[in-house]
């Protein structure tokens, strides 16, 4: 490729790289963490760069041909990403990266390019975690799917949504981490690369892909189920039910076998039928220019870049940098009253990225005590989520969860549930989660609940949770925390409102 092509492409790259600095920051942070589902992100960047190298050929041939109907797309799209930035709707920024860098590229050199580049392009999009939506469904089907291999091996449990009871035993959740995604996303990278490189049939590399999705799900409903059998056999003693992951690949490793022991029966298929199995992405041809002259490449360049960066100026705000009044209640709720020392555990949830949290003990005439832990997300934004994969209301490392129930109290809908700590210890916790105003007591919908921020201009998330000791008398326990929450909810969410809403 001509050096002025170069630097036409690294002027572009580094525009793209100044206006999106926020959401390519987000997108390496959540590629950093090895234990999620997006851990292969930098490694799908390098395939975009060797897909890419692989039609250098083909591109080194081209010279600036400006086009201005894509041109005028991107505009567009960076003006979409611009509100999408203000809206703090990360995943679309997530999502629009891609056609946003394809745009920029085709503008410039033209629709011929962007065929040959456009592959490439959308692999990005097995590294953005717009996959995370598919959790929800993936953790239905992987229960559903298990409830008919433990019926097969008569093991009694009772299935509420994405728990899985096994009386007088314990209680598995089926989390987003045992959804299935993780090994669905790298099973589609890696069936979708094979069949870039090596397959050029479209109905083989179909057939490969739902082949590898179907393996790659098999794998984590056989691996979810062997967790089940090994705690119901082991009565929950087993290394296992605590440390599966490093167990998990290896189900996954071996799904992969029969994988592609199915590709290379297609890739020798092909070959016996005289297809030609060489990469071929674009199979478009090349016309090549005579060098545009260098007034013309500038003009066309600083267009691009004004494409780029003036939707993103157009959509800037400044940003409230006035800080928020603290979390904060009263001393005596209606009959109870707050203990000048908290009593009781506090470290039930796994929470990370809050910005105001609460913990309190309360007591009544009674000398019941209810322990109140509150954590508020002002305005929720990358890595600062009420929801996210790292945060969880209950920290099953620390704590077993011997039973759950849904149930409403104040109208309002929570979480009850039952937990045992590994020294003994017994509680029972409600909780629910608050989220732009309403209260959902189950995190995917309360993650999807939050898009009503963008009605009422709330973009806040709390977790609000409250415990109380058992031993011995669970009934009691319920009692108190329920009593307590009707009589206090409203004070309590209304503390949040007072914090959130505060200019």
């Amino acid at each position: 490729m001509p050096l002025i092509n170069i630097a036409i492409s690294l002027s572009i790259l580094a525009t793209i790289f100044f206006i999106a600095a926020d959401t390519l920051s987000s997108l390496a942070a959540r590629w950093g963490r090895m234990d999620e589902s997006y851990s292969h992100g930098f490694l799908v960047v390098g395939i975009v760069c060797y897909l890419i190298y692989l039609q250098k050929d083909k591109l080194k041939s081209y010279t600036a041909r400006p086009d201005i109907l894509s041109a005028l797309v991107l505009f567009l799209a960076v003006l979409f990403f611009g509100a999408c930035k203000q809206l703090g709707i990360n995943v679309l920024q997530e999502m629009l990266l891609p056609p946003i860098i394809w745009l920029s590229f085709v503008s410039i050199f033209g629709r011929e390019f962007g065929k040959v580049i456009l592959v490439p392009s959308l692999f990005f999009y097995f590294a953005i975690p717009f996959w995370d939506y598919l959790a929800y469904p993936l953790q239905l089907i992987t229960v559903w799917v298990n409830e008919l291999l433990l019926n097969i091996f008569s093991i009694n449990a009772i299935i509420e949504g994405v728990f899985v009871t096994l009386p007088n035993i314990g209680v598995f959740e089926v989390a987003q981490g045992c959804s299935g995604l993780r090994y669905l996303i790298v099973g589609l990278t890696i069936a979708s690369l094979f069949s870039i490189l090596n397959l050029s049939r479209w109905k083989n590399r179909i057939v490969f892909i739902l082949f590898a999705i179907t393996f790659s799900l098999a794998a984590n409903w056989i691996r979810v189920f062997i967790i089940i059998y090994v705690g119901h056999e082991t009565n929950m003693t087993s290394s296992l039910i605590d440390d599966h992951d490093f167990f998990g690949w290896v189900v996954f490793a071996v799904s992969l076998v029969p994988v592609f022991v199915f590709a290379h029966y297609l890739q020798r298929a092909e070959e016996g039928e005289g297809v030609d199995t060489s990469s071929d992405m674009s199979h478009c041809d090349v016309q090549s220019e005579s060098a545009t002259q260098s007034k013309t490449l500038v003009t066309t360049l600083g267009v691009i870049i004004l494409c780029l960066a003036l939707p993103s100026t157009l959509t800037t705000v400044s940003a409230n940098t006035e800080e928020l009044p603290k979390l904060k209640l009263s001393n005596n709720l209606t009959d109870w009253k707050k203990l000048a020392v908290n009593v009781g555990v506090s470290n039930f949830s796994k929470i990370k990225g809050y910005s105001h949290s609460l913990k309190s003990s309360f007591y009544n005439s009674e000398q019941n005590i209810v322990m109140l832990n509150m954590y508020l997300f002002p305005h929720q934004s990358p890595g600062n989520e009420l929801i996210q994969y790292s945060n969880h209301a209950i920290d099953t490392n620390k704590w077993n969860i011997t039973s759950v129930n849904k149930v409403e109290i104040a109208s309002l809908p929570f979480s009850m549930s039952q937990v045992v700590s590994r020294d003994g210890g017994q509680y029972i916790i409600v909780y629910s989660y608050y989220v732009s105003g309403n209260f959902w007591r189950d995190r995917i919908k309360a993650k999807l609940g939050g898009l009503r921020g963008f009605l009422n201009e709330r973009h806040d998330g709390s977790l609000i949770l409250l415990s109380s000791a058992c031993d011995g008398d669970c009934e009691k326990a319920e009692r108190n925390l329920t009593q307590f929450l009707n009589k206090n909810i409203n004070t309590i969410y209304s503390a949040i409102d007072h914090t959130v809403l505060a200019n």
